[in-house]
Order: C-alpha cells, then structure tokens, then sequence
C-alpha cells in the first residue's frame, strides 16, 4: 500500500467495474480485527507491494499465510472508548449483545463498491438509525467500528458474528502478543515472498501497518514527537452513563487539550467508574470517574520539543481543578449540542513528571524529570538521606515508565533545604 488504504495489486479502478466476476459487491479484505480485544492482523499485501501470490481476491490466496501474525498496540482507535460488540449488535446485527468474542475482516479505509441492489437489501430506516448513531460529534468512535462493518451491513446474509469470510492465523492470547511481532512480520513475507524478496529485512513494517498515519504519529528528519500521560479523578451524578456517553467522553478530551494548551487531536483519553469495596458480595459503583490521559504530538525540531515539552509540563502540573471541570462542561454542550445533563467536579488531576521526546526512529531522545524532596532541617542545614532515596525512587518510576534504559543521574542542592534530582537521558 502506498496508501489510500488499498492492497497491493488493486487499485481505484478496479472498484469501478460493474458486477466484477459476476458479483454484486467488491471488497478485498485488509485487515481483520478481533473484539473486544482488539488484537490485530493485516494482510500482507499491505505491508509489501509485489508479492506473487497476492492477486487482490476477496481474501488472499494464501489462506492463514496471507495474513501478518496476530499483533496489539493499546492506542488503536478501536479500543478509544467505548464498547464495540454493543455497537455492532445495537446497530450492525439488530440483536442482543451476549458477550461473545468476534474476529472481523475488512477493507481498511471503508473502500468497497456495491450495486443498487445490494444497498437497498437494508431498508432506509436502518441506515438513518445508523446515520444518527454516528452524527453526534465530529470524527465519532463509532467511525472506526463502522470501518469494520460495512460488509455486515451489506451482507445480512453472512454477519461475520455467524460466519469467518477469511481464513485467518490461529487467534492467541492478547496477553503473549508484542507490540507489533515486527520479526515475525518479516519472516512471514520472507516466506510469502520467496528468494525474490531482496528488501523484506529493510521494510519499514511498523509504518507500514499504520497505513497512512490514522493514528500512528510518524516524525521525519529532525522532527519529534512529545508524549506523556497522566490521570485524574473527576465525580459525576451518572458516572456510569457518562463512562459510555461518547459526547461526554469528547468532552473530557477536549477539555484537557483546552486547559493543556494542545490541539483537541493529540489527547487521547479512556474513562471507567471507580467501584467500591464489595458489600454482601456486590461491587458498589460510586460516583467517581477515573480518566487517564495520553498527549502525544509532533515538534518541527528537536530544540523545539524541548522547549515546548517544557511548556507543557509547566500547564499540566499549573491545571486548575475547577477551570477544568467548567471547561469538560462546556466541551459536553458543543459535543451534544444540548443542555448539560452532568455535573462534573474534578477531584485530583494528577500531572506525568516526566515527558518523552521521539525521533524519527520511535526512539527516546531525552526525559527530563525534576522532583523536589522537602528536607525537615533549616536552611542552611543538611539533606536527609531518606528524602533523596525517595527523589531516586521517583525517577527510577518514571525510568521504568517511558522505557529509559541508559541514563546519567546528577543530585545538587544548595544551603537550602530543597534537593533537585534531575534524570536526563543518554541518546
């Protein structure tokens, strides 16, 4: 793919073609996605352009072969929020959601063609349910679980919580899955490609699986990327309605990027009710919401994102509690487009200590951390051991948090009683 989300050896044309091979819809299958895990596998026609065997058939050829081994990444947009069997079930299938797990296959990009006949097999009303489902907000999460189930709707005939429509990589457990299985990634199409793969140990198969860059961000040449987290615990009058409001959601989102200073797009946020202690064997909800937050974006130069990711630093740990919360209330009202139902307090926004800057290579290119220990003496006095173990503890915790594996560590004080323990790392 180069991209345009299309599979090696079809291109836009090839979606023109009335009744292609006598059918009446024409979908090549790019990717298939289990859930709710939210494990993926991608057809390898889209990560390497040339192979023999891969024609552009509704699945590929080579069966299991065709596909990447299975691989996971928590940011994938369908894990955002929310619950994507309940969508599919509510909206897709028209039954109830038992809780089954589902593998679904799908052309990436929503890119299929289909004839008079084949839409109007759904009556109007299904698609205007569908159209109201996905109009409450703009670039809605229930986008991407449509992405993967255009055929279903298209085909009630063959809804994929019934029937496989490829046959796929034995589905394992989430838990043994690396990030993306880059190496086997490469030896499987070294195996699909045969002697004549001459590139397929350089292939760039991390980009590549990312498509055109939906959610993967890529810097190139002295661009980087900041990313850090955080969370906060906000109280709500219907924590568990607000959980699944996907406006609420939206809300909080873009209230954080407000008060942040960033663009609404770089914050990334997923939401769950804090339960309580269980009382006569019962979990009780409380009207608390726990929201951890991701903002990563791109700087257009590395002396840049030091600059800015000290800018960014400074607003989060500056967060206003109760600015925040009247923000995430307003932010709810645009989403919807009707008067508040909630009412939101921020009870702790806990600010990241430490804000990582990537290269073009996805490596760590520094993390500064700054943390004060208060010493009980007086100015002038001595600083206590157990207040620099605690300032080393803290930076090892964040060591381990964005994945430093080198790093020089420098103490300093003064005739004050205030320690700085600052951890920058070794490129």
């Amino acid at each position: 793919s180069a991209n345009g989300h299309l599979s090696d050896k079809v291109s836009f044309e090839d979606y023109l073609q009335p009744f292609p091979e006598g059918r009446d819809s024409k979908f090549v299958m790019s990717a298939s996605s289990q859930f709710p895990s939210g494990a993926q596998s991608t057809r390898l026609g889209m990560v390497k352009q040339g192979l023999p065997q891969e024609g552009g058939d509704f699945c590929p050829k080579q069966g299991a072969d065709g596909w990447t081994d299975w691989w996971f990444t928590p940011d994938h947009p369908h894990l955002r929020s929310g619950d994507m069997l309940d969508f599919y079930h509510k909206y897709i299938s028209l039954d109830k959601n038992e809780g089954k797990p589902m593998t679904m296959s799908f052309s990436q990009g929503a890119r299929f063609a289909a004839s008079r006949a084949r839409i109007q097999a759904r009556p109007r009303a299904y698609y205007a349910r569908l159209l109201a489902a996905l109009s409450k907000q703009m670039s809605p999460q229930e986008g991407y679980w449509m992405e993967a189930s255009w055929y279903d709707v298209l085909h009630p005939e063959s809804m994929q919580y019934k029937t496989d429509l490829c046959a796929l990589p034995q589905v394992r457990d989430i838990m043994t899955l690396g990030p993306y299985a880059i190496d086997s990634m490469r030896q499987q199409l070294i195996k699909s490609a045969g002697a004549d793969c001459t590139d397929c140990d350089d292939i760039d198969v991390d980009r590549r699986l990312y498509g055109a860059g939906d959610f993967k961000i890529q810097p190139t040449g002295d661009q980087v990327v900041l990313k850090t987290g955080g969370s906060a615990i906000i109280i709500v009058n219907e924590p568990t309605k607000f959980v699944e409001d996907a406006n609420a959601t939206v809300g909080v989102q873009k209230g954080i990027s407000k008060k942040a200073g960033v663009s609404d797009n770089a914050v990334m946020v997923t939401m769950s009710v804090i339960t309580s202690r269980r009382l006569l064997g019962r979990q009780l909800a409380t009207q608390k919401v726990k929201v951890d937050y991701i903002i990563e974006y791109m700087v257009s130069s590395k002396e840049g994102g030091k600059t800015e990711s000290d800018k960014l630093l400074a607003a989060l740990k500056a967060m206003d509690s109760s600015a925040l919360a009247a923000e995430i209330l307003t932010q709810i009202e645009i989403a919807s487009g009707t008067p508040n139902k909630y009412t939101v307090t921020v009870e702790s926004f806990t600010a990241p200590t430490a804000i990582s800057v990537l290269n073009d290579k996805g490596e760590v290119e520094e993390v500064t951390v700054t943390v004060v220990a208060r010493a009980t003496g007086t100015a002038g006095g001595s600083i206590l051991k157990s207040d620099i173990s605690m300032a080393s503890m803290k930076i090892q915790q964040a060591q381990r948090s964005f994945g430093i594996l080198q790093s020089a560590e420098h103490l300093t004080g003064s005739t004050t009683n205030t320690i700085t323990h600052t951890n920058t790392n070794i490129p």
